[in-house]
């Protein structure tokens, strides 16, 4: 594909996205990854945006559809006798949700689809390239499992081995680089999000940070943007491990409360030997 015909392609695919015409989009997007030898730096950050953006515009109608359906639902409760007709519009609001999700996932299954067609037109040598690709890949399951299943384990598994891929691609790059950076912080907040692991991201997360020296952040050639990064993960890291502590001095006061009521029930127990 000719220069010119790549940007046409790359414009082309923004302005479905931005006037809303989704399908249009992904095809576009599909077009440039499957006739492009390769994606250029900026072809990739334009189809993580394009993906991430659909994504994000079906979050936010299924958070509409999803208050829609609570109103029905205690308009429903008001009603001492309610008909099959009121029902079913509740049965209707959930439907319209059940739909938007089908949707979602085939519109995942789709971006997938191009991202790993993306990933193997690069070598293995073509480390941020991977590490770009891997965290779409896993961000793009991992969404999709929080909102269509989160009990999923084998959506769960592909998003982890997916950013699991991006770290270990992440080594041959420094450890300030944004590409890996970003991986790292979208895969501590999946496993927060979709599994339930803080230990695993805040260990993942203190990682990283020890080791982005100053000296080696001044030596980036993308100072600014690793600074923002860190700040971003540090921020996360801060609250996960605040949470952490909040949890751990709950357990141990129930803990606490446990032993003094087992305490309080033996000294009150009849002796065996009276």
């Amino acid at each position: 594909m000719e220069p010119n015909q790549r940007q046409r392609m790359a414009e082309f695919a923004m302005a479905s996205f931005l006037n809303g015409q989704y399908y249009e989009s992904v095809c576009s997007t599909a077009a440039l990854v499957y006739m492009a030898e390769q994606l250029r730096s900026h072809e990739r950050h334009l189809m993580c945006d394009i993906f991430l953006g659909i994504i994000n515009k079906f979050i936010i109608e299924k958070n509409e559809l999803e208050k829609q359906l609570e109103t029905k639902r205690q308009a429903l409760q008001q009603i001492s006798e309610p008909t099959e007709e009121q029902k079913e519009v509740v049965e209707a609001a959930k439907e319209g949700i059940n739909i938007l999700l089908w949707h979602l996932t085939m519109y995942i299954s789709k971006m997938l689809g191009i991202t790993i067609e993306a990933l193997n037109s690069f070598t293995t040598d073509d480390h941020e390239p991977k590490v770009f690709l891997f965290r779409l890949m896993g961000e793009c399951l991992g969404i999709m499992c929080q909102l269509v299943n989160p009990d999923d384990d084998v959506v769960n598994t592909a998003a982890s081995t997916a950013y699991a891929f991006g770290v270990v691609y992440g080594f041959h790059l420094p450890p300030t680089h944004p590409s890996n950076l970003e991986n790292i912080i979208s895969y501590c907040i999946f496993a927060v999000r979709n599994l339930r692991n803080l230990d695993a991201a805040i260990q993942l997360a203190s990682y990283a940070m020890s080791i982005c020296t100053e000296e080696m952040i001044l030596e980036s050639s993308h100072v600014q943007a690793t600074r923002h990064r860190l700040h971003l993960l540090q921020l996360c890291l801060d609250v996960w491990t605040t949470i952490r502590e909040i949890m751990n001095s709950n357990s141990n006061t129930d803990t606490d409360t446990d032993t003094d009521t087992n305490e309080d029930a033996a000294s009150e127990a009849p002796n065996a030997d009276a």
